[in-house]
């Protein structure tokens, strides 16, 4: 089951956030998604919802696509042909207890005015430089490639060797590796240091005071570079 809509007024965002886009610009949408495997490492999956995205706006836009930890879409500045980079879309995943289906909304600013972005660091297509694409083939070509690895990700369940292979793929995206950062987390202290990898089961890696922690859950900010 697929969602579309032109408009957005009253949506939520990560840690819930409010999120809301005029009309006419933003490619926006949800997918419900059915495991038929038992007890998937349900958390990969949106870190590969993001892979797929980023997938489906180098192939409409031909402008290279990134990922800062877990699945916020990103525009380098040195990828960005007017060089004004930023955050350019998100995912949101959420999954029902009851019957285990997953919901991926998902939302890709695509001529955002400055005055209509959310935060300093959002940027959308356009702002980028990146001529404005046709909203329904952007969103086709995602769900095909959503598809994809979706399919790919139902196939090994639980078996965290192959859940690994397949996050080789977003790691080669993810910015917030390498990188210095802060996390906010949820009931645990604030954490700084440097993004030091992806574990099997979507956790970002952080080094931090000489010990390596993993965050399931928590708020990343990256810090200036120089």
């Amino acid at each position: 089951v697929v969602l579309v809509t032109d408009l957005q007024t009253a949506g939520r965002g990560r840690l819930d956030r409010s999120w809301e886009a005029p009309s006419g610009t933003s490619a926006m949408f949800s997918v419900v998604l059915h495991p038929t495997g038992p007890d998937h490492e349900w958390g990969v999956l949106p870190l590969l919802a993001g892979v797929a995205v980023c997938e489906a706006m180098e192939f409409v836009t031909g402008v290279r696509a990134s990922l800062k930890w877990p699945n916020d879409l990103v525009i380098r500045d040195e990828d960005a042909p007017s060089g004004r980079g930023g955050k350019v879309g998100g995912i949101l995943a959420e999954r029902d207890a009851q019957t285990g289906a997953i919901v991926l909304g998902i939302g890709i600013n695509i001529d955002l005015a400055e005055s209509d972005l959310p935060v300093a660091a959002a940027t959308s297509l356009t702002l980028a430089g990146v001529p404005r694409p046709r909203r329904a083939k952007l969103i086709g070509r995602a769900l095909s490639r959503i598809e994809h690895w979706f399919t790919a990700w139902d196939a090994v369940g639980t078996d965290t060797a192959s859940l690994d292979r397949l996050l080789d793929s977003y790691r080669e995206r993810c910015i917030s590796l390498g990188a210095p950062l802060s996390v906010v987390r949820p009931g645990a202290p604030d954490l700084v240091g440097v993004g030091a990898g992806i574990s099997p089961t979507g956790s970002l890696l952080v080094d931090s005071d000489g010990s390596q922690v993993a965050v399931v859950v928590g708020d990343v900010t990256h810090a200036p570079t120089r």
